[in-house]
């Protein structure tokens, strides 16, 4: 079933319908970009929690909004958030393309769709560059054991070849230890305090304090971090925003290192050759709450192949709310 919605302006018509897309049954919304920003949530059968916007703002964490990962805010906030979320910049030919990109004079002939999963595990943001013939998809799902999961594709639709170069990654990625009352109130002081650090000889990442904020001159240690990594071996590893600027302009950065003082954000690079109608992916994980045990056992199974984990627990998280919501509705 398909079902049209005109707006004011005849090119701008939007259309919604139910399709199956990687074995899902999902709800997709056509040429989305003609709508209002609208408020999306994402369920699962465990503890993470997870709300969007359809303009790509983010909140989500574990529990409550104490424990977030992203900061939490209300619905009319989070369609403003420019610089929280995802953020993806991809070079062909020399020329820049940015998915999902907030203008008013577009450089590209493109359509965005959304997709949402019938069970409400799953949301997918899709743009189709029909001048690169590309698409680009940022999926977020839940993962139990795992935490908050993004999965980035990149497709050709071309019949030839395409060598991409990928910047993709997660802004604003909270530290541990604070909660929406510091955030809202203290976010300056709170960057002040922020460290953004790679784990020895890995891709994975911890956002804390290097302090907890107290009205004390005593430091108190903090115990416990937020976490990022992903499953694509070949990516170089930036902890701060200033990368995009660096990408944009072919000026060299140092990937690898740690940041301090300033906002979370855990990007990748990477480049590929995508043959013709072929496809890249990788997976970005954010998680709340990691001690120094935890942490370690987290290092240890992410030296091992991963993907197929990842997958299989967010499949298994699936299966568990259909089970969960049969049992309720009988």
């Amino acid at each position: 079933m398909q079902t049209t919605h005109k707006t004011a302006h005849p090119s701008m018509t939007t259309r919604d319908s139910f399709v199956e897309r990687d074995g899902q049954m999902f709800y997709k919304v056509e040429q989305s970009q003609w709508l209002a920003p609208f408020f999306i949530n994402v369920v699962s059968a465990c503890d993470v929690w997870m709300f969007l916007s359809s303009r790509g703002g983010i909140t989500a964490g574990r529990q409550d909004a104490q424990r977030a990962v992203f900061p939490y805010e209300t619905d009319d906030r989070l369609h403003d958030q420019a610089h929280t979320g995802s953020k993806t910049i991809i070079r062909v030919n020399e020329q820049l393309w940015e998915p999902f990109a907030r203008t008013s004079l577009p450089k590209w002939q493109v359509t965005q769709n959304i997709y949402k999963a019938v069970q409400g595990t799953s949301v997918i943001f899709e743009e189709i560059n029909l001048d690169l013939s590309l698409s680009f998809a940022c999926q977020y799902e839940s993962s139990e054991r795992f935490g908050i999961v993004k999965t980035a594709i990149l497709k050709n639709l071309s019949d030839r070849p395409v060598q991409a170069d990928i910047l993709d990654g997660l802004e604003n990625i909270m530290p541990c230890h604070v909660d929406k009352g510091l955030q809202a109130n203290a976010s300056t002081l709170v960057d002040a305090y922020k460290a953004n650090e790679l784990y020895p000889e890995s891709q994975l990442a911890t956002y804390a304090l290097t302090t907890l904020i107290n009205d004390t001159p005593n430091p108190i240690e903090i115990l416990r971090a937020n976490v990022a990594w992903t499953d694509c071996g070949k990516a170089q590893i930036a902890l701060c925003s200033q990368v995009v600027e660096a990408f944009i302009h072919g000026r060299p950065y140092a990937y690898g290192e740690s940041a301090y003082g300033c906002k979370g954000a855990y990007f990748l690079r990477y480049r590929e050759e995508i043959p013709s109608n072929g496809q890249c992916a990788h997976h970005i994980v954010v998680d709340h709450g990691y001690d120094h045990s935890t942490l370690v056992a987290l290092a240890g199974i992410l030296a091992g192949p991963i993907t197929d984990t990842l997958q299989e627990d967010i499949r298994r998280g699936r299966e568990r709310l259909h089970h969960l919501v049969a049992m309720a509705d009988g």
